[in-house]
């Protein structure tokens, strides 16, 4: 009886000290079936979840993808959990695809994307909430994160295509008179991370109204091309001047889309043709004649690069002469002017009219100008009049194939300050028609003593036989 009263003596003993003395506890290696659960080396770790786009604007009643990436070691799975907040009950997230309610009443919303592999790490992405969409599903408000600009300087309202051939499909959006409007084309385009071009129309608003059931019938008052990418901006302008109630037709008898510019290759934008477009109506908003100067304009998704050529023999400038659009007396234009002339003929008289000059302003906090001689300003190819910070474009300068001097000058707080671009010797460079030049400009200050310039010079010319031969 003593014996038995002693045992369980130190048996409450134990109890009480918190250790339970007949039961084993498993080692920090095993759980409780014994099996060695530590954690391998080689199992994949998540440190960051990244929303794509971080930032996005989409209307009431619209759509909008967004992509995840997660990032770690050990290649962790790319699968993530869709979740929205801050809307009403209608707005959902299902695989990346927002569908922001019609009802909506939120002005922003958080998307968020949270891995599957550990669900302690997500990234987050904020939605601008604009408002719907008129009636026929048209958004006349600027997206976030646009990357095409386009400015109406017409004194009417535009409805913007993507594609040769307005459709209620491809419709962009509106642009109102005399404002600008920024595009988001990433959902529009299949191929937006590596960039391209595309075919921009425009219908005036009430053509538009007049012709919804069957949009072949409307005018098609604008045409340009634009160039996307990640990162990649462009600007575009709707000139009242080539806009109207006078027109004429031009025919393109080459594979490559061309430009149509006034008096020379690097002159004002009439309209854009694509390749083998046939008796394509442009307008003008008088009667009066002006020279036309057609050029190709080519974009290799292979560089990201736009080159512009012209024949050097077939293609001269040529005289158009509008008239009213609604008479039969539309004078019609067939480029090259050689009636003759074959797409073998066209490529094989093609060449570069211009340099192609690609600027980095590594200036802190300062935009900058690029200009000839200090006063006679340069647009980008993507429409730009001036660099911004940290900024990279491509300029084209009219030039010869032999090289001329061309004295650049960027320029900086309001043209008072100007830095010449020099080349490896100190000399104002030599350009050649067809070649890639990179310069890059940094410092500070308000002299041109702050600042240095990096100068240099491709190789050869570019190269696009391959390329068009293909075509």
């Amino acid at each position: 009886m003593i014996r038995k009263r002693l045992l369980l003596g130190i048996l409450g003993l134990a109890l009480m000290g918190g250790v339970l003395l007949f039961s084993a506890c498993p080692t920090g290696n095993e759980d409780n079936s014994g099996k060695d659960n530590t954690s391998k080396g080689d199992d994949p770790t998540v440190s960051a979840v990244t929303v794509s786009p971080a930032t996005a604007s989409v209307a009431k009643g619209k759509t909008h993808q967004f992509t995840a990436a997660v990032t770690g070691t050990n290649s962790p799975a790319q699968t993530v959990t869709w979740s929205v907040s801050g809307g009403v009950e209608g707005t959902t997230i299902t695989g990346g695809l927002l569908t922001v309610a019609a009802a909506e009443t939120a002005a922003t919303l958080t998307v968020k994307a949270t891995s599957t592999v550990d669900t302690g790490k997500s990234g987050t992405a904020t939605v601008t909430v604009s408002a719907a969409d008129d009636a026929d599903g048209i958004s006349w408000t600027s997206e976030a994160n646009g990357t095409l600009t386009v400015f109406n300087n017409a004194a009417k309202d535009m409805i913007l295509f993507q594609g040769q051939t307005p459709a209620a499909s491809n419709i962009l959006g509106g642009i109102k008179a005399s404002s600008s409007r920024v595009f988001d084309v990433s959902d529009d385009v299949d191929d937006f991370d590596v960039g391209g071009f595309l075919i921009l129309r425009g219908i005036a608003l009430d053509e538009y109204n007049a012709n919804k059931t069957n949009l072949s019938r409307a005018k098609i008052e604008y045409s340009a091309m634009a160039t996307y990418g990640q990162g990649k901006k462009y600007r575009a302008e709707i000139s009242s001047n080539y806009i109207g109630d006078y027109g004429y037709r031009v025919t393109n008898l080459g594979r490559i889309g061309m430009e149509l510019r006034k008096d020379s290759p690097d002159g004002e934008k009439i309209g854009f043709l694509p390749s083998l477009a046939s008796n394509m109506p442009l307008y003008a908003d008088n009667s009066e004649g002006f020279a036309i100067y057609p050029v190709f304009v080519y974009y290799s998704k292979s560089t990201g690069q736009v080159s512009t050529l012209k024949p050097s023999s077939q293609f001269e400038t040529i005289s158009v002469s509008p008239r009213p659009v609604s008479g039969s007396e539309l004078q019609t234009y067939t480029l090259p002017e050689d009636q003759g002339a074959t797409w073998d003929s066209i490529k094989a008289s093609l060449s570069s009219p211009v340099a192609y000059v690609t600027i980095t302003n590594s200036v802190g906090n300062q935009s900058g100008r690029v200009t000839l001689s200090g006063t006679n300003r340069l647009k980008s190819q993507n429409g730009y009049d001036s660099i911004g910070s940290g900024e990279t474009l491509t300029y084209e300068i009219k030039s010869t194939t032999d090289g001329s001097a061309q004295a650049v000058v960027v320029t900086y707080y309001n043209q008072a300050l100007q830095i010449p671009i020099k080349d490896t010797e100190g000399k104002t460079p030599v350009l050649k028609n067809g070649y890639d030049y990179s310069i890059t400009v940094s410092g500070s200050g308000q002299t041109p003593d702050g600042y240095s310039v990096t100068f240099t010079e491709s190789e050869s010319a570019r190269d696009l036989s391959s390329d068009i031969e293909s075509l």
